[in-house]
């Protein structure tokens, strides 16, 4: 951590109102052996994430001079201030231990944690805002930080905030158009944060990003209820700019990971996904699955939600009901400081482990395909029906030999491959089926 006599420099020129002068003396203090300041961190973000002035607002000719002075006076945050903010968050990123920084970040576990801010500038004061938040998906959101207008940015005077003029923004924006570099140094975070934890030999999974899910309700067994940064994902990946949806396939990333850990309750996160997309981008978020590396937690997630498209056959998702959760037995009334050994233990006590995922049989698969017609649906069921074959054949292969589906093994080994694909698939004459069929037909013996 910086020691008092640094920290007291960089608030002396926030205290100011000369944030490029502290945001140049932070860029030199930076190293990674020196943790910064949490309430400096969060003076970053607020100076990153405070919006741009899209237009000039019209002055009142009723008013006084002096009146119109404080009116034209905004706090002096200007694009070059926001951007050096921003590049410098991005280096911490990079430089310094995700715990550390993440200290600044508001989440679930923390709420009630966070230091408080001892500087006087007019910036720590409103940086504040960042810690009494729920979690770090509500700071990227529009309309989260307002800009003010004040007399003395340098004197504790009421602070009055302009009109919201961004026009360009719908009001349902999950993410600011400004706030996109946050979510990319939120992201590289926890991104480093799966790579510390499995240097620990521990399952790749980030320990950040599950303090940013909500507990269960009882305070007891896996998280699940992630709807926050689901909403994030299906916001990034609909943009129309290739870096912002890579960040939803990245977040989407972490996510998997963490649901297949005994953390997250892998069911419950698969029927939430489900439900935010079989009625919204269908086709986009499978698109994205199929674009990210093969990994086992992936293709297990994969898996499971192609066949879940495939069950639910057009019904309504509330009423859809595979792979619904299974009915837990009630617990055994349990002595008075005895240890609670079986599932249902606080997830904070609880070792972090790969979860034993029941993923469907080829031989149910195959059955399911069969049995449900397709009804009318955006996503083609072809392209599904071949999306789950591909994602099967490429967990399989990763699997040890012993431990591979034994269905799977003889539809690979049959002599008559074409025609097995022949029966797998719905409609095999039309034109996408055999397009699809021809591409099997030469990879999946390669997974063999």
């Amino acid at each position: 951590m910086m020691n008092l006599h640094q920290r007291g420099l960089v608030d002396a020129c926030f205290e100011e109102g000369q944030y490029d002068e502290g945001i140049a003396l932070l860029s030199q203090l930076k190293s990674q052996n020196v943790a910064p300041s949490p309430s400096h961190i969060r003076q970053l973000l607020y100076l990153s994430l405070y919006p741009p002035v899209m237009k000039k607002q019209p002055v009142d000719s009723n008013l006084s001079p002096s009146k119109i002075v404080k009116q034209q006076r905004p706090i002096a945050i200007s694009h070059k201030t926001a951007t050096s903010a921003r590049t410098l968050l991005l280096q911490f990123a990079v430089t310094n231990h995700p715990d550390d920084l993440a200290r600044a970040l508001p989440s679930y576990s923390t709420a009630d944690d966070n230091e408080r801010e001892d500087s006087e500038s007019f910036i720590a004061r409103k940086s504040s805002c960042i810690a009494m938040t729920k979690n770090c998906w509500n700071i990227l959101q529009r309309g989260f930080i307002r800009r003010a207008v004040t007399s003395s940015p340098t004197k504790k005077s009421s602070t009055v905030y302009e009109e919201d003029d961004d026009d360009d923004f719908a009001i349902s924006d999950v993410v600011a158009e400004h706030a996109w570099p946050i979510l990319d140094f939120i992201l590289i975070l926890y991104e480093r944060d799966e790579r510390e934890t499995t240097a620990r030999g521990l399952p790749r999974y980030s320990p950040l990003l599950l303090d940013q899910i909500p507990a269960s309700r009882s305070g007891k067994g896996a998280r699940w209820e992630a709807e926050a940064p689901l909403s994030v994902i299906l916001f990034a990946i609909n943009q129309n700019n290739e870096r912002l949806q890579s960040m939803g396939a990245r977040l989407t990333q972490l996510l998997i990971n963490l649901c297949c850990t005994n953390l997250f309750e892998f069911t419950m996160f698969l029927n939430l996904v489900f439900n935010k997309i079989y009625a919204s981008a269908p086709t986009t978020f499978l698109t994205l699955l199929a674009s990210l590396p093969p990994t086992i937690p992936l293709l297990k997630f994969r898996i499971a939600l192609l066949h879940k498209f495939i069950c639910s056959n057009g019904q309504n998702p509330t009423t859809d009901t595979s792979l619904r959760p299974r009915v837990r037995a009630k617990p055994v009334p349990r002595a008075r400081g005895e240890v609670n050994t079986v599932e249902g233990t606080s997830t904070s006590l609880a070792t972090p482990t790969l979860s034993q995922i029941a993923l469907p049989s080829f031989t149910e698969i195959c059955r399911v395909v069969e049995e449900l017609q397709p009804k009318s649906t955006e996503t083609s069921y072809l392209w599904i029906q071949s999306q789950l074959l591909s994602s099967f054949g490429l967990y399989q292969s990763q699997l040890p030999a012993e431990a591979r589906d034994e269905g799977w093994q003889k539809f690979l080994a049959a002599e008559d491959l074409p025609q097995q694909l022949d029966k797998f698939f719905v409609n095999s004459q039309e034109e996408d089926a055999i397009f699809y069929k021809r591409i099997l037909n030469v990879a999946l013996p390669v997974l063999a």
